[in-house]
């Protein structure tokens, strides 16, 4: 976070080092979070802002996949996305969006895998979110999200 509590530069899209706000070390250290998570979670806006990989780089032997976890209620994630092209049976995008829309069927042909959640005001529930994660038995999540998303996270109850 900068100073002026911001998550990212105004021109975050960049994705260049000269505009990053974060140390070497502190990039080295999100990546051995990402090693030891099961999978990564976050929102569309993180993926519409930075086009990230959300891929773990540590370079260490992990004991299973990371599985990357995308909520996207309106399903405006992009076939042309880094995320999706690198997509290889790890990534799983929750959608409000019915799955025999032509864009969910796009994506899956793409090798994403889309689940569909009812929503309240386009926002998914994030206890059935992490409801199904459990059941893949997805022990230690990662949340790797914006303002909207980790605010969400915060708010919810737990049980």
């Amino acid at each position: 976070m900068t100073l002026d509590g911001q998550l990212a530069l105004k021109n975050q899209g960049t994705s260049k080092k000269r505009h990053w706000i974060t140390s070497e070390e502190s990039r080295a250290a999100v990546q051995k979070l990402r090693h030891t998570s099961d999978a990564l979670v976050t929102g569309i806006g993180t993926i519409l802002a930075d086009d990230p990989l959300l891929t773990d780089r540590s370079g260490l032997q992990r004991r299973r996949r990371l599985l990357r976890v995308i909520l996207d209620s309106k399903l405006r994630l992009s076939a042309k996305s880094r995320i999706v092209k690198s997509a290889d049976q790890d990534l799983l995008v929750f959608t409000s969006v019915p799955l025999k829309s032509a864009k969910a069927r796009k994506l899956q042909g793409a090798g994403v895998e889309i689940m569909y959640l009812p929503h309240k005001r386009f926002l998914l529930d994030l206890k059935s979110v992490f409801g199904e994660l459990g059941r893949r038995e997805i022990l230690n999540v990662l949340l790797e999200a914006g303002p909207r998303l980790n605010g969400s996270a915060l708010a919810a109850k737990p049980g």
